[in-house]
């Protein structure tokens, strides 16, 4: 049964991994996939603090068994050939780190929670725990994207089975392997220490069966492993460690407070369902109530820790708490246990249930996935732009993440080329910016013989507005004089929940704006705005926000402008 839930799991996880591609419709996914790959340059320091860099090197390794193999098939002669290949097509960059990061360790988690809901419990429960998981939204739409965030759920999970081991004694052996595995899960992302109350109240929780017992050693030998094999996987924390404080100081202003209730509202029961959280509570108080007390406990410090942590300190995106996810699972498959030895006796009871639960959870992953496999609004706006409009044509875009991905003409590469030209000159040259450099010449020799397109991002500063965001230039206000100077000629406006101003820029614009053409994603016609008040990925989070939807992506009009 268990390889029936595994195959069904994956499926729903590599469906629609392609989605977009070659374009990229996550903001976060860039960011790993350009540092993973600047370290080919020969630089291990990624340079991005953000999150542990484990992501970026089990990228590059993927990467460069990528390399190998093209290059023995005579596909990549060299090492820029394949930076170029990245930069006309970055397809199969792209899905390998999906396949693996999201599909494969997705999958991976659903095995772990059942080996750990059978191990603590019964088969039942680890079979249960496993199904609630391959079917839960969450974790199926966060499966589809590469960051940080299932890797993480692995990992944090991985450490929470370790500790549940160590309740029943604690030694060495179990502190090296917990040690070992919460250095990996800090190593992902730093959100992993807020295991530690739980992992403290394990060994406080530990059985003792002998004055000798090595609660001391066990302590120490998982301290000691935790951080060795963080700094073996994320050694410039320590070898750029002013980088590093300065960039967690800068993370912090950036979270905050979201309200106590928020990851169950948005996160939690969008992303699993009622039916399946009380499942959760049930088997709580079950295993509080049937011997396994002490399990219960450290279950429940780590969810509610690592729940109220990010309530204070945290983002409102519901990803921030998907890592709690399978220990509910796990709580639910004794749910699960209880009500079908006790109360759903009778077979057809029990499938009726059953099939609840399944639709209850099932439902948005199957939309979705179907939603996965369509064209995108910002693909359909690109086509539709390249069978429309000539090459060289000034276009206008209020986002470069919700409009449509146009190639820049050699012009404003090599405007953007002058600037870092400009930084290294007067000593402002940072070590990113030598890979940026490298990228823009690579860059236009990527683009030759594609259809190139003059385009700006309106700001409401100007340049001044962007100045760390190179790749994000050149930059207009939204002012009819900006406009007419740059010889604008078409203007696209995304109806994104992140952009509140398209009104405003109508607005500054006049009357000069003719509509040509309109890209909706929602089956109404007269529909232009998310639900979903924090959708910044390829698909919103919110299943009512799903199934208004025929397609993926932000509301998009497109508006020649008069001269």
């Amino acid at each position: 049964m268990i390889w029936v839930i595994l195959a069904a799991a994956f499926l729903l996880r590599v469906v629609g991994l392609q989605h977009g591609l070659p374009a990229v419709f996550h903001q976060d996914e860039p960011m790993m996939v350009n540092h993973a790959l600047a370290i080919g340059t020969g630089d291990w320091n990624t340079h991005y603090f953000v999150v542990g860099p484990f992501v970026m090197y089990f990228l590059f390794f993927i990467y460069g068994a990528y390399y190998l193999a093209g290059h023995l098939a005579g596909f990549f002669p060299d090492q820029t050939a394949f930076a170029i290949e990245f930069l006309r097509d970055p397809s199969t960059f792209y899905f390998l780190g999906r396949l693996t990061l999201g599909a494969v360790f997705g999958t991976a988690t659903v095995w772990l929670v059942y080996r750990l809901g059978k191990r603590e419990g019964s088969a039942i429960q680890g079979l249960a725990a496993a199904g609630f998981l391959a079917a839960s939204w969450i974790h199926v739409e966060l499966s589809h994207y590469i960051y940080a965030d299932i890797p993480l759920t692995l990992a944090l999970l991985a450490v929470l089975g370790c500790h549940l081991s160590v309740l029943k004694g604690p030694s060495v052996k179990r502190g090296l392997a917990a040690g070992v595995a919460l250095g990996w899960a800090v190593s992902i992302k730093y959100t992993a220490l807020y295991f530690l109350p739980a992992a403290l109240l394990a060994y406080i929780l530990a059985k003792r069966p002998a004055p000798g017992h090595g609660l001391r050693r066990g302590l120490l030998a998982e301290g000691a492993a935790a951080l060795l094999t963080f700094a073996l996987l994320a050694p410039y924390t320590f070898l750029d460690w002013g980088s590093f404080i300065q960039t967690i100081r800068h993370q912090s202003t950036a979270q905050g407070y979201v309200g106590l209730w928020h990851y169950l509202i948005y996160g939690l029961v969008p992303g699993t369902s009622v039916l399946f959280l009380s499942l959760s509570a049930l088997g709580a108080a079950r295993m509080w109530g049937d011997g396994r007390r002490p399990t219960a406990a450290v279950t429940l410090c780590f969810i509610g820790v690592y729940y109220l942590i990010n309530t204070w300190a945290g983002q409102p995106f519901a990803r921030y708490i998907v890592p709690i996810v399978p220990a509910l699972c796990f709580l639910a498959g004794a749910g699960w246990d209880t009500l079908a030895n006790r109360l759903f006796r009778t077979r057809w009871l029990r499938r009726a249930v059953v099939i609840l639960l399944a639709a209850d959870l099932l439902a948005p992953s199957v939309y979705a996935d179907a939603l996965f496999l369509k064209k995108d609004t910002r693909t359909l706006c690109r086509e539709w732009i390249e069978a429309h409009l000539p090459e060289d044509t000034v276009i206008v875009l209020d986002s470069r993440f919700y409009g449509p991905p146009l190639p820049q003409t050699a012009g404003l590469i090599h405007a953007k080329q002058e600037e870092l030209a400009l930084r290294a000159r007067q000593e402002q040259f940072m070590a990113p910016d030598a890979v940026r450099s490298m990228r823009l010449s690579l860059m236009d020799r990527a683009l030759r013989g594609q259809k190139r397109y003059q385009t700006y991002l309106l700001n409401w500063e100007g340049e001044n507005g962007l100045q760390d965001f190179l790749m994000s230039k050149p930059v207009v206000r939204p002012d009819l004089r900006e406009l007419d100077r740059i010889g604008a000629d078409y203007l696209i406006l995304s109806y994104s929940e992140r952009l509140s101003d398209t009104g405003d820029i109508r607005e500054a614009l006049g009357g000069r704006l003719d509509p040509v053409a309109s890209f909706s994603p929602y089956w109404q016609g007269h529909l232009r705005r998310s639900l979903d008040p924090h959708y910044s990925t390829a698909a919103p989070h919110l299943p009512l926000e799903l199934y208004r939807r025929n397609r993926l992506g932000p509301y998009l009009e497109v508006y020649r402008i008069r001269r």
